[in-house]
């Protein structure tokens, strides 16, 4: 699943985010093509031809990462509340009892 992401920097720029999976990270795509990540973070050049830097951080239980553009955070979903946190656990380990 893939989401856009708006921001005055890249305005003439499609910015998107690929969320990661079970066994694969979080991918960027800037205008439909995948940027290569270096050192756990993505060099574009902005609208002004600047060079930005982008990081990924992916959270364990959360698919959707965190996002920075040039130390600035990205809110690319809302995050998992407390009790979504507890539903995923029960479901994991009720799920790894059971009987097969």
């Amino acid at each position: 699943m893939q989401i856009e992401v708006e921001h005055p920097e890249f305005k003439t720029q499609r910015l998107s985010v690929d969320i990661a999976g079970l066994f694969s990270s979080p991918r960027l795509f800037v205008n439909g093509s995948v940027v290569e990540i270096l050192k756990e973070t993505y060099s574009i050049p902005s609208d002004s031809g600047v060079d930005t830097t982008i990081e990924l951080k992916r959270n364990f239980f959360d698919p959707v990462p965190k996002m920075k553009i040039a130390n600035e955070q990205i809110k690319l979903a809302r995050s998992f509340n407390a009790l979504e946190y507890i539903w995923f656990v029960f479901l994991v380990l009720s799920f790894h009892n059971a009987p097969i």
